[in-house]
Formats: structure tokens, C-alpha cells, sequence
């Protein structure tokens, strides 16, 4: 009996050409759509982030999550200072991320798991909100997926070239808070295969891993020493360590972030909804159960593992900005609970061609309406709301604002296109000096302050931008209709 066409071209022949191309069109979309106007400029949160990638020399010095610096400082020299170039780096770091986390989920799965799970992570306002930020978020979220990735290849194939690589990777994701921790945790749960490893490996390749580890790890340790601030942060320690009963109601507080309501934080997600919606929950619900019978798996261990750890990590002095380290966990298990559902279902519907096809139309309408609440809930809800328009603009200092605290030996640089905006400034400020270039700035023998807009600073030479040295600041400014910010340097020309 010939085949329908209809059951041929969706359930055998075309189905992963299909869920491809669905895949690849909506990580596009929701990675680069708007990505540096989508909100009227940048927030306090990247406006630090990018202070910390202005200067190689500084970040020598102060190394914590320099991956994601050098990015940025790499995209800021070539695009110029822009609130796209800021965030592009993350962006870049989300798509190896999707990557990788499809890897990871069609190697222990299958290709049908990897891509509805990957579809629903890309999707995800969790996912975007901290993907799409030009902060370190992204990087933590990278790392793990990049640990777990090298973990498997190694315990597949025994050979010097993965265990190096995996040594590299476990010696670079120290520069980063928390990783220390969970370092130590995925040694202690790899121990059965590590032990087997250990078995047929050869000791010139150990003793060659342990001095790749040492020799990237030692620039850390000798700015540690220097500096214990730095130590402080990559091993996260807070001022005061909640007593029992605070731990215990953050550990509530991290689980109920997750699943049931959050804290309000305009900058990161919308109002106090929680990071999954009610299908969501209900598939990580599932996936628990499928992980508690699978821990003889190495995956298995290093996920249920993972989300214990973190969650008591979080628990500490974790803020919502670190949230970022659970959101791999979860979705590996949000994972696991798509693979019931899928093998219940195909249960029911075992043979018949036209009774299986007819049974993924309502599991495909699921699957889009929780795509499309999430995306809706990011692009369309998230920045029109007045709080996070307040957080990327006007909460913080607009350029009167700067002006009003440094009216005197203060200069302000633009761009030729900006004279227009800036003129009524220039009238009503008589201390300060509009200028076209830093040639224009008067020298005086007391400090003085300087502000550059962002086309501005796109526009100086090379020359001008070393004799700046390092911005004190960087704000976010509303001054145009525009996504715009402000360089603040405190000069001695």
C-alpha cells in the first residue's frame, strides 16, 4: 500500500529538513533581531560591563571572565561603541551555546529531542533575556555547555586531543565566579568513568594536562594574590552568610524564581512572572523523574548533580544576574521529560501513519503557542513596559545630568550630526565647552572632566582614543530618540 504524501513528506522523509530550517530561522530571528534598538539605550548593568572591556592592560590586572571582555573590546574596536557591538559578543557565545546544547541533547536522545529542546531554549524569554544582554551571563551559560560537551567526547574516545582540550577549558572557566565549585562537583560525579579513564590513559599525557592546567591558571592566581577582590568574586563569598533559616528560604526563593514567582527585575524579565511557564515545569517535572532512574549515566549524574549544586550556590549570595548558571541545567532536564512524552505518545500511535500524523498537529500547536509566549513575552511585553524602559534610560544620569554635577572644567565632544540636540544644552550651560574634537579642549592645570556621545567616540583616531586612556564611566543616555551613551573620562591631557 503506496504511503500518504502528507504522512511521507512530515514523519519520515523531510521531517529533520523541516525542523532544521525551523531551528536555524528562529535562532536568527530571536538572536539579532533589533539586538541594539530594540530599547532606548543601555543599561547600568552593561554600561559596567563594557567600563571592564575598554582596556587590555586593565584586564590583565583584574581578570575575571576576561573570554567575554576580550570579545567585547574585539567588537567595540571594530564596530565602535555601540549598544549592537556591546551585545554582540553574547549573541555570538548564544549561537555556540545552541550548538552545543543540540549536540549534547541529540547524542544522549535523539535529533527529534535535540531539536524541539533546542527550539524551546532559543525561544525561551529566560534564555534571550541574558543572551541579548551585553554582560557575562552568556559566557556562564557557554562554559557549561562547553565542560559538558568536552566531558562526553572524552569519555567516548580516550585520546590526548580531547583531554587536552577539556583541560584548557576547565583551567579558562575558573577566570569565572562559581566554576571553582563546580569544578570539584563534576570530578567527584565523574569519578566512575574518570577511574576508568585513568586505567588506559598515559602518564605523559596526565602529566602534560596537569601542566596545561597549571600554566593557565597561574596568571589568576599571581592577580589574586595582589588583589583579594578577585578572589572574593570567582569564589563568590558574601559579606554575611545567611543563617539555616535565610538559606533555607533562598534555596525556596532560587526553586520558586524557576517555576513559580520571581522578584522584580526589570532589567532581566518582566515584572515578577517566573522564568517557565506552566508546560515548562511540567516537562522538567517529567525529565526529574527520567534522570532519578538514568544515574548509573554519566550525563545523568553530572545533571541532577549540577542542579543541586547550583541551586545551593544560588543560595548563598547568588542574585538574579547569576541566574544564568541554572538555566543549562534545567533545560538538559526539561529535556529528558520531552523524551517521555514522546515515547508515551508514540505508544499510542505505533503504526499507523495517518493516526501518528494526526497526533503531532497537537503536540506542534503546544509546542508554538509556548514558542510564541515567550518571544511575545520578551520582544513585545519586556520593553514596553515603563520600569525596563526606565532602567535603560532615564533611571540613570542623562547627559544634564553630568552636566549639572561637572559644570565646571567639563567638555563635551559630539558628532556633527548630534550639533542640533546638544545646541539648547550649550546655551544653557555657560561653564562648559562644546567641542569638536579633543584638539578644542582647553588645558588647565586642574582635573578635568570629559564626555564624549557614542558617534562621537566612533569617530576619533586611534591617537585620540590612547591619549583618553581608560573611561571612568560608562552611562546610558536618553538625550536622543536614539539608543545612545556616554564615555565619561577624567583627563589630564
Amino acid at each position: 500500500m503506496k504511503k500518504l504524501m502528507l504522512s511521507e513528506t512530515w514523519l519520515y522523509r523531510y521531517r529533520f529538513v523541516f525542523g532544521y530550517s525551523v531551528l536555524i530561522v528562529t535562532c536568527l530571528f530571536t538572536l539579532l533581531y533589533r539586538l541594539g534598538d530594540l530599547l532606548p539605550g543601555i543599561n547600568s548593568l552593561e554600561a559596567d560591563t563594557a567600563a571592564k572591556s575598554m582596556s587590555v592592560v586593565d584586564l590583565l590586572k583584574y581578570p575575571v571572565d576576561f573570554i567575554y571582555h576580550l570579545l567585547q573590546y574585539a567588537s567595540i574596536s571594530s564596530l565602535g561603541p555601540s549598544a549592537f557591538a556591546l551585545r554582540l559578543p553574547g549573541v555570538i557565545l548564544a549561537g555556540l551555546t545552541l550548538t552545543l546544547f543540540f549536540y549534547i541533547v541529540e547524542n544522549r536522545f535523539s535529533k527529534r529531542a535535540a531539536i524541539v529542546s533546542t527550539l524551546l531554549l532559543v525561544s525561551s524569554s529566560w534564555f534571550l533575556n541574558f543572551a541579548r544582554l551585553g554582560t557575562t551571563s552568556t559566557l556562564t551559560v557557554f562554559l557549561v555547555l562547553l565542560l559538558f560537551f568536552l566531558s562526553i567526547k572524552l569519555n567516548q574516545k580516550h585520546s590526548r586531543f580531547w583531554l587536552l582540550l577539556l583541560v584548557s577549558a576547565a583551567a579558562l572557566s575558573v577566570y569565572s565566579p562559581y566554576f571553582i565549585y563546580l569544578l570539584v562537583t563534576g570530578v567527584l560525579l565523574s569519578y566512575p568513568s574518570l577511574r576508568a579513564y585513568l586505567k588506559v590513559a598515559k602518564n605523559r599525557d596526565l602529566y602534560l594536562a596537569l601542566a596545561l592546567f597549571t600554566v593557565l591558571v597561574l596568571p589568576l592566581i599571581f592577580s589574586a594574590v595582589n588583589n583579594f577582590e578577585i578572589a572574593k568574586e570567582l569564589l563568590v563569598l558574601p559579606d554575611r552568610f545567611p543563617n539555616p533559616s535565610e538559606y533555607l528560604q533562598n534555596i525556596f526563593g532560587v526553586v520558586g524564581h524557576v517555576i513559580w514567582r520571581s522578584e522584580a527585575f526589570p532589567v532581566l524579565h518582566l515584572g515578577t512572572l517566573p522564568m517557565l511557564e506552566i508546560f515548562s515545569v511540567s516537562m522538567v517535572a517529567l525529565g526529574l523523574y527520567h534522570y532519578d532512574h538514568e544515574l548509573s549515566r554519566h550525563l545523568s549524574r553530572l545533571v541532577l548533580g549540577g542542579v543541586v549544586v547550583v541551586i545551593a550556590l544560588l543560595a548563598v549570595n547568588g542574585d538574579q544576574s547569576d541566574y544564568a548558571l541554572l538555566l543549562p541545567f534545567v533545560y538538559f532536564v526539561l529535556a529528558g521529560g520531552l523524551v517521555i512524552l514522546f515515547t508515551q505518545w508514540n505508544e499510542i500511535f505505533p503504526k499507523n501513519p495517518l493516526a501518528r500524523l494526526i497526533a503531532v498537529v497537537p503536540i506542534s500547536i503546544l509546542l508554538f503557542i509556548v514558542g510564541s509566549y515567550h518571544v511575545e513575552r520578551y520582544f513585545v511585553a519586556w520593553p514596553n513596559t515603563p520600569q525596563v524602559t526606565v532602567e535603560h534610560s532615564e533611571a540613570y544620569v542623562k547627559i544634564n545630568d553630568e552636566l549639572d554635577n561637572n559644570a565646571t572644567n567639563t567638555s563635551v565632544i559630539s558628532s556633527s550630526t548630534e550639533t542640533r540636540v546638544l545646541h539648547p544644552l550649550e546655551i544653557h550651560y555657560k561653564n562648559v565647552s562644546f567641542v569638536a574634537d579633543i584638539s578644542d579642549v582647553a588645558e588647565t592645570s586642574e582635573e578635568r572632566r570629559l564626555i564624549i556621545t557614542d558617534k562621537a567616540y566612533a569617530e576619533l583616531s586611534k591617537e585620540s582614543k590612547k591619549s583618553l586612556d581608560t573611561p571612568s564611566r560608562i552611562v546610558p543616555s536618553a538625550y536622543t530618540s536614539q539608543a545612545a551613551t556616554l564615555w565619561i573620562f577624567d583627563i589630564s591631557l
